[in-house]
């Protein structure tokens, strides 16, 4: 008697774990499906604080996990609970599925030229993978960022295959190089605000055709002081691109995602489009942490330039993943 009454107990003492397991559990599920969504809905206040813009970044993360916290919650047949966290993760969703949607491009047809943008990351000490990568890849055109002058030695085994090329080495994070196989008529730095704060602008002809190309790395946004200065920084390459007659096409590391509102009042007053249009989110930037990589490296084109091909490239050593392109240009 005494053992039965023993073994009752214990499955009684097991049963109420469970139960206040489950309870506890679905408090932490509610309180993680709150916050994802106070999360979404700040992140749409980006023109009011870079603290809100930088919880916008992440729209892919938000949208996988309150999709899983969605199906929890209809496991467990919290139906409302379900409902308005699929609704939320939808929110989410709208602002990320129109990148894998084909967006109207330009006519196709012509000579088509490859392009890959890197930062290779001044303090990177893998760089014999970004060799590597070049010569696999083999672009036309190679723009690369945090150009140090050791890095400008590491990389002049690549002036054998590009006959023109531009290195603007400088320490720390703000270096430039340029490799095309294609001549330029000017190839020349130009301040964004602040002789410190460039981008290189090479203007060139490929088939007859003419078009304007801008290497870019603002400020990235760790402060509210840089996060001006990026913004001043983008606000002066748009005025740069509207002076141009020809189209133009922008590679770079541009310390900002494509649903940052900064980043929308860029393409609206240039007209240019984001190349990501059709072949999905692509993030970047921070490699080798997959759950938190987000969109920052950037091609930006005129409409009159087709994006016929986009994906990210292999890790280089750097905390960025590069872009490769092919694009080619309407006459």
């Amino acid at each position: 008697m005494q053992r039965a009454e023993y073994l009752l107990l214990s499955q009684t003492s097991l049963a109420d774990d469970a139960n206040r397991g489950a309870v506890i559990g679905g408090r932490v599920l509610i309180w993680i499906a709150h916050l994802l969504t106070l999360l979404t809905l700040l992140g749409f206040g980006g023109r009011w604080h870079w603290y809100l813009e930088t919880m916008g970044h992440f729209r892919v993360q938000y949208l996988v996990l309150l999709l899983v916290c969605g199906t929890l919650f209809w496991l467990a047949a919290r139906w409302r609970r379900a409902l308005v966290t699929t609704g939320v993760a939808a929110v989410n969703l709208a602002v990320v599925l129109p990148f894998y949607f084909v967006a109207p491009t330009a006519n196709s047809t012509g000579v088509s030229m490859t392009a890959v943008a890197a930062n290779v990351k001044f303090s990177n000490r893998h760089r014999g993978r970004l060799l590597h990568y070049v010569r696999q890849v083999d672009p036309d055109w190679l723009a690369l960022m945090e150009i140090t002058p050791s890095w400008a030695r590491t990389l002049q085994p690549l002036d054998e295959s590009y006959p023109f090329c531009v290195k603007i080495p400088r320490r720390g994070g703000f270096g430039m190089a340029l490799y095309s196989r294609y001549r330029w008529s000017e190839a020349r730095t130009i301040p964004l605000g602040d002789e410190a704060d460039y981008c290189l602008r090479v203007r060139t002809r490929v088939a007859g055709r003419k078009w304007t190309l801008f290497v870019v790395h603002t400020a990235s946004p760790s402060s509210a002081q840089r996060v001006v200065s990026r913004n001043h920084q983008l606000s002066c390459l748009a005025d740069l691109v509207k002076r141009e007659s020809d189209p133009v096409m922008i590679m770079g590391d541009l310390n900002i995602t494509s649903w940052s509102p900064v980043f929308s009042d860029l393409l609206s007053s240039t007209g240019l489009r984001d190349s990501r249009r059709g072949w999905g989110v692509q993030p970047s930037w921070p490699c080798g942490f997959p759950l938190f990589q987000i969109p920052i490296d950037h091609c930006l084109v005129s409409p009159k330039i087709a994006v016929l091909q986009r994906s990210l490239g292999a890790d280089v050593g750097s905390d960025h993943l590069p872009v490769f392109v092919e694009v080619a240009v309407q006459r």
